[in-house]
């Protein structure tokens, strides 16, 4: 398959000009164009309606409608876009949720775990609830600063420690309360050096 070309329409030329001799001259070239180049001369109507139409148009069919599907393709793209874009970030969201209440689960159940224990279980019902265990003599130390010139208590084999004067149930827990904040009332405030 091969194109062919339409020819380019050429208008007649001039007949030479002759003048008294019989030599023919050659055709007026316009200033500006080259030997060889053949320039034909326009009538001054016919060059402004050539002009006019190779006057760039602003704004051309093709691109008037290109213009108007991009807008429309955006317009139809943009919220489904918004929307994706939403999706993804609650998403990282529940994600970070989730991870940290993994990590909080764990922690508790390790918590439990170590609840289950017994000798924890014993060890913290000692240092928080003050329990001793059947047989054991409980002391309770209440400032350690006024004990002076006497040995510090000796702790025995069986982890019992043996020391000053054993304390008496004196009552339920809200009358030793009331004894300690009549103590700390009566107090002159000096602090030893």
């Amino acid at each position: 398959m091969s194109s062919t070309r339409p020819a380019k329409r050429r208008p007649a030329a001039a007949p030479p000009r002759t003048g008294g001799s019989g030599r023919a001259r050659p055709p007026a070239r316009p200033a500006g164009t080259k030997p060889g180049g053949p320039r034909e001369r326009r009538r001054p109507d016919e060059s402004a309606e050539h002009s006019r139409e190779r006057e760039p148009r602003q704004i051309t069919v093709r691109t008037l409608v290109l213009a108007i599907v991009v807008l429309l393709a955006f317009m139809l793209v943009a919220p489904t876009l918004g929307a994706y874009v939403r999706q993804q970030e609650q998403h990282r969201d529940l994600k970070a949720d989730l991870t940290s209440a993994q990590d909080e689960a764990a922690a508790l159940q390790a918590a439990v775990d170590r609840w289950n224990n017994d000798d924890f279980a014993r060890n913290q019902a000692r240092q928080r609830l003050g329990f001793v265990m059947p047989g054991e003599t409980p002391y309770r130390v209440l400032d350690p600063e006024t004990i002076t010139g006497e040995a510090a208590p000796e702790e025995s084999a069986g982890g019992e420690v043996t020391g000053p004067v054993p304390l008496a149930p004196s009552g339920p827990w809200y009358l030793t309360v009331w004894e300690s904040t009549e103590a700390a009332g009566q107090s002159t405030g000096e602090v030893e050096p």
